[in-house]
C-alpha cells in the first residue's frame, strides 16, 4: 500500500470522527428502478436490530411496526419509515389505513396502495385536475368527479372562481367520511356550497344523469384486480363519459404509475383505450416523490386541447383564488412532453394490423372465465374492427349437447348475432368429453359452404392430412338437430359489460349447469 492510500485512509478514519454525517451526504438523493406487475403488498416491517436474529419478516397487514412496505417486484420493496399506524378499518369495499410517515406526514393507504401523504398530496391533486380546467376551450363551471371521496381533487377544483358546481360521486361513503376525518386538510371543501356529494358507482350515476359537465375527472384506483375495471373500458368512455360532456368537454383520468419500467402496468393501456374513444388524447407525467416514482395523467376531448403556456398563466391569474403550488403554464406543457421510452410504448400498445382470421379458444364465459371476452361490446368493437373486410371470427363455444347447449353455447351465438351479418354454430361430437361441443363462426361477408370447394381447398393449401374433417363433415357439422336450431332461434341472452354472466358454474372436477 502506498503512503497516498495509507494518508487518504487516516484523512477519511479522522473526518468520520469528527464529522460523522460526511459519508452519507447524499442520503436523499437516489434513483430506483422500479418494475411493477400490479400485484403489490402491504406491510409495515419492523427493523433487524429489533428482530435480534436479522430474520426477514413480512406481515399481511400494517401491524404497528416500524416501516411500510409495498412491494413492487419480487426484488423490490419501496418503504417509508413510521412513527404509528393512526388508524385502520375496512368498509364493504375496501380497507383503509392512515399512518403516521417520519419524511412524508400522514399517508393514506388503500387496499395495500400508497394513495397520497400530506407532504407531497398537492403534486398529485394539481396535475389531476388544473391542466383540463385551464387548456379548456371555455370557462369551465360544471365538473364531475368520479371517485375522489377525500375532496383533495374537488379543493383544487372550487379554487376556480367560475366554477358554479361540482359533485363527488364516490361508491363507499364510508372509506371517504373516514378519510374526511383524519386527514384534516380539506375540511373547508366540504362546507362550499357548490360541491354536491353522491354514493354511486360512477358509471351508474352518470348513465342515469341528464347533465353534462364541462369536465370528468376520474379519480379512482387503478384497474387492476381489486381496482374498478369497468371505469377504464373502451366501452365505458365512448358510451357513458363522451356522451356526458358538452360539446367542447374534457376528460381526465389518474392513469397509474409512467416510469421507465412502470409505465406499461396500466399507463400505456390507458392512454391506447381513450384512444378509440376521442380524437384528441394528451398523457402528462410528474414525479411524485412519496410514490418513488413518475405518475401518469391523461386528458381526452373531442375538441382540440389548447396548449399555450402564457395563455395558461393568464388564465392561473385571472381565474384562481389561490396560486399554484407545483404548476404554471411552462410546466404544465413540459410536463406533456414524454421521455422516448414512453412514447415508443405508446406506439407499441396500437395495433394497426387486421387479420383475415381470429381464433378464440378461451375458457368458457363462466365465473372464473374471461367474461368480457364474449361480450357484445368486444365483438362489435374490438374483434370486428381488426377483421378485414371478408374476415371470419371464430371462437370455441362450451357444450353444445341437448341438455348443455343453453349454459353458453347458446348465448354466445345470440351475443355474435348482434355483432355481425353472418354467424353459424357446428357441433362435433368429443369423446373425452362425454357430450356434444360447439364452436361458432362469424363475418359481415356470406360464408362458402361448398362441399367440393370445401375439400379442394384441402387439398392445394394443406401440408398434411386432415384427421377428422374433409368438405362433407364440415357441412354436416353446421346442421344442427332441431332442438339445437329452435334454442338458437328462442335464445334472448346476450353478454353484455353489464350482464356479465349465464347461469354457468364450473368447479374443480365438476360443471354444473344451472337449468
Amino acid at each position: 500500500m502506498g503512503n497516498g492510500s495509507i494518508i487518504w485512509m487516516i484523512f477519511r478514519a479522522l473526518v468520520t470522527l469528527f464529522i460523522p454525517s460526511y459519508l452519507n451526504l447524499n442520503e436523499e438523493y437516489f434513483e430506483l428502478n422500479l418494475q411493477e406487475d400490479h400485484h403489490m403488498n402491504l406491510g409495515v416491517q419492523e427493523d433487524e436490530d429489533e428482530r435480534g436474529g436479522g430474520e426477514n419478516v413480512q406481515e399481511d397487514v400494517i401491524n404497528g411496526r416500524e416501516w411500510f412496505e409495498q412491494e413492487i417486484d419480487s426484488d423490490v420493496k419501496w418503504s417509508l419509515a413510521l412513527d404509528s399506524v393512526v388508524f385502520e378499518a375496512a368498509s364493504e369495499f375496501q380497507s383503509l389505513s392512515v399512518l403516521s410517515t417520519k419524511r412524508f406526514g400522514k399517508a393514506l393507504v388503500i387496499d395495500g396502495h400508497l394513495q397520497n401523504t400530506e407532504l407531497d398530496e398537492y403534486i398529485y391533486n394539481e396535475n389531476l385536475v388544473h391542466p383540463s380546467l385551464l387548456i379548456h376551450n371555455e370557462i369551465p363551471k360544471t365538473v364531475f368527479i368520479m371517485g375522489g371521496g377525500g375532496g383533495s381533487a374537488a379543493r383544487e377544483v372550487l379554487k376556480h372562481k367560475d366554477i358554479e358546481k361540482v359533485i363527488i360521486c364516490d361508491i363507499d361513503r364510508s372509506t371517504a367520511d373516514l378519510i374526511r376525518e383524519h386527514m384534516t386538510a380539506n375540511h373547508e371543501t366540504f362546507n362550499d356550497e357548490r360541491l354536491q356529494l353522491v354514493q354511486n358507482d360512477a358509471k351508474y350515476e352518470l348513465e342515469k344523469s341528464e347533465e353534462k359537465f364541462d369536465v370528468i375527472i376520474g379519480d379512482l384506483s387503478d384497474p387492476d384486480q381489486s381496482g374498478p375495471v369497468h371505469i377504464y373500458t373502451k366501452s365505458f368512455y365512448q358510451n357513458v363519459a363522451k356522451p356526458k360532456l358538452k360539446e367542447n368537454g374534457i376528460f381526465v383520468t389518474q392513469a397509474g404509475p409512467a416510469g421507465i419500467f412502470t409505465h406499461k402496468a396500466v399507463f400505456s393501456t390507458i392512454y391506447n383505450t381513450l384512444k378509440q374513444a376521442f380524437p384528441y388524447v394528451v398523457a402528462y407525467t410528474a414525479l411524485v416523490p412519496s410514490y418513488g416514482d413518475s405518475y401518469g395523467w391523461i386528458l381526452a376531448s373531442s375538441e382540440q386541447f389548447n396548449l399555450d403556456a402564457e395563455e395558461i398563466d393568464t388564465k392561473i391569474g385571472e381565474r384562481l383564488r389561490e396560486g399554484l403550488r407545483y404548476l404554471d403554464g411552462a410546466v404544465i406543457i413540459a410536463s406533456m412532453v414524454l421521455n422516448k421510452a414512453l412514447r415508443k410504448s405508446k406506439e407499441l400498445e396500437k395495433s394497426e394490423e387486421k387479420f383475415d382470421v381470429i381464433i378464440g379458444d378461451l375458457p368458457d364465459p363462466d365465473e372464473s372465465g374471461p367474461v368480457h371476452i364474449y361480450t357484445k361490446s368486444f365483438y362489435e368493437n374490438v374483434a370486428k374492427p381488426k377483421l378485414k373486410d371478408n374476415g371470419i371470427f371464430v371462437t370455441q363455444a362450451g357444450p353444445a349437447g341437448i341438455f348443455t347447449h343453453k349454459a353458453v353455447f347458446s348465448t354466445i351465438y345470440n351475443t355474435l348475432k348482434q355483432a355481425f351479418t353472418y354467424v353459424i354454430a357446428y357441433t362435433a361430437m368429443v369423446p373425452s368429453y362425454g357430450d356434444t361441443y360447439g364452436w361458432i363462426m362469424a363475418s359481415d361477408e356470406p360464408m362458402n359452404l361448398d362441399v367440393e370447394a370445401l375439400n379442394n381447398k384441402i387439398g392445394e393449401r394443406m401440408t398434411g392430412e386432415l384427421r377428422y374433417l374433409d368438405g362433407p363433415v364440415i357441412v354436416a357439422s353446421t346442421i344442427l338437430n332441431k332442438t339445437l336450431r329452435n334454442s338458437l332461434m328462442e335464445e334472448t341472452r346476450i353478454l353484455t359489460d353489464e350482464t356479465m354472466t349465464v347461469g354457468y358454474v364450473r368447479k374443480p372436477g365438476v360443471r354444473r349447469y344451472d337449468a
